[in-house]
């Protein structure tokens, strides 16, 4: 046998069950990548205020429904000026009667980075005004809903109550298990038969209508 695989062998016999586990857990790339993902969707959705460019009940009259706005880096002559996007010129359809939005590309407006916007409270307490990106003139990655609300801003800000609603009812389980699980071990006999009952009724129930 080789000695680098001998020296491995060695390693893992000696290895604690954490280690065993970690080195495991490195070797499925997927569940890698995936963990590396959700914990920048939860750093993003704890200072969700400072990535998204306006608050959540922030509207903008005469901008409902509006689609996306493009982003562009080159102008017309194909020269790099940075991020930038173009108004929305609003136009009737003579068929359905619904009011269309085009660009107007007669004028651009850049998008600046690290720069501040609207004042702000994150979690209503720190007053901020700093923002990832922002442009005084309204533009809208998602597009605008039916009451002129930037549908960016209300997905990114949204995404922290539904991230953390499944960390809390994970945490909750675990506190509850836990607690369950050691009176009926502590006491044993009818207690814990009553207490492995009551676990079968909730296993019976499906878990995800509990957290809708």
């Amino acid at each position: 046998m080789p000695k680098k695989n001998l020296i491995n062998n060695e390693a893992l016999l000696n290895a604690t069950q954490g280690r065993m586990i970690w080195l495991r857990f490195k070797k499925h790339k997927i569940a890698v990548a995936c963990t590396i993902l959700l914990l920048i969707l939860y750093f993003i959705s704890l200072f969700a205020e400072l990535f998204t460019p306006y608050s959540i009940e922030k509207r903008f009259p005469g901008l409902e429904n509006a689609k996306p706005s493009g982003i562009y880096f080159f102008n017309g002559n194909g020269e790099f000026i940075g991020p930038h996007f173009y108004g929305f010129k609003k136009s009737v359809n003579s068929e359905t009667f619904e009011v269309d939005f085009t660009e107007d590309k007669s004028k651009s407006y850049q998008i600046h980075f690290f720069t501040s916007g609207e004042p702000y409270k994150l979690y209503g307490i720190i007053p901020l005004e700093s923002k990832l990106f922002y442009s005084k003139k309204p533009f809208f990655l998602f597009g605008s809903d039916r009451l002129g609300r930037d549908v960016y801003t209300r997905t990114i800000i949204g995404m922290r109550i539904s991230l953390f609603v499944g960390l809390g009812g994970v945490l909750f389980s675990f506190i509850l298990g836990c607690f369950l699980g050691g009176i009926s071990g502590y006491f044993g006999g009818y207690i814990d038969g009553i207490v492995q009952r009551m676990i079968d009724v909730l296993l019976s129930i499906p878990t995800i209508p509990l957290w809708m």
